[in-house]
């Protein structure tokens, strides 16, 4: 998206400047290409609020003494759970499904 934002800019640049100098058709050409960018920006911008729409979240609670203590991390989306001794090492496990997909913690 930073990406984009800077083509942005400096379209708006190039056609700010074509205007300044008389240069029309140039103007014109950065325009059109604007407007590609920013309708590639809206479809990017969709795409990216599609996917924070979607239930990817993990809640780490106590694990009771009877199950063996520790900590238990659940992945919304019944994806599976796994019990982990350590808050920090789930912690760690709920980042790397967070990041790199569902496949990345096991039931157990």
């Amino acid at each position: 998206m930073e990406v984009m934002l800077w083509n942005l800019e400096n379209k708006l640049d190039d056609m700010l400047e074509a205007f300044d100098a008389g240069q029309h058709d140039r103007a014109k050409m950065a325009a059109h290409e604007m407007r590609g960018l920013l309708e590639d920006a809206k479809v990017d911008w969709a795409r990216l609020k599609a996917v924070d729409e979607e239930v990817y979240r993990t809640v780490i609670e106590p694990q009771p003494e009877e199950l063996g203590g520790g900590w238990r991390l659940r992945l919304i989306e019944e994806v599976g759970s796994k019990a982990y001794n350590d808050y920090e090492e789930a912690s760690a496990a709920a980042e790397a499904w967070l990041t790199n997909g569902k496949n990345t913690v096991t039931e157990s």
